[in-house]
């Protein structure tokens, strides 16, 4: 499934506005028909693990990220070439290399970590992975394992339910 996508703003209640591509009313009426939620996004040279993500109307758009807009070099209103294609290993979840080490030597946090939602996993690994230094990375990974460790994680997380309703 190929298109040309624009690369805009999209409102969010909870994040504000991020970068993303709306997809094309057909691929998003496919994609919702076959139940697909993760998709493999191919653009200037670029692979992406995504979810094809509902806008509450019928339509589905791609998160970019500023990582992404950065290794493109572009940013709102720049035209991709994309081709998606569905994701072959959809509960796959890409750790970044400290926070695998963590989980290795901590079996508190890997018990917890991988108890979670493929969904938290990806957010918690998206979390780390966006920092720009080794250092930091670290130091992420290692809060993550302490806040789970003592409920605070899953205490954030019911905070923000509670805020919602």
């Amino acid at each position: 499934m190929e298109f040309k996508g624009r690369i805009q703003k999209q409102d969010q209640n909870t994040m504000g506005s991020v970068a993303c591509v709306f997809l094309p009313r057909d691929i998003a009426d496919y994609l919702a028909a076959e139940g697909v939620k993760r998709i493999l996004v191919h653009t200037e040279g670029l692979v992406l693990k995504r979810a094809a993500i509902s806008d509450g109307e019928g339509g589905r758009y791609i998160m970019t990220g500023k990582d992404v807009l950065q290794k493109l070099g572009c940013g709102i209103g720049h035209m991709l070439d994309i081709r998606i294609e569905v994701d072959p290993d959809p509960n796959a979840v890409d750790l970044p290399e400290e926070l695998e080490v963590v989980l290795e030597q901590d079996e508190e946090f890997a018990k917890y970590f991988f108890g979670i939602t493929k969904g938290r996993q990806r957010s918690y690994a998206f979390y780390v992975s966006t920092a720009k230094t080794v250092d930091t990375r670290i130091k992420r990974s290692l809060d993550l394992a302490y806040k789970a460790k003592t409920g605070q994680l899953d205490a954030q997380r019911r905070k923000a339910q509670k805020t919602e309703e």
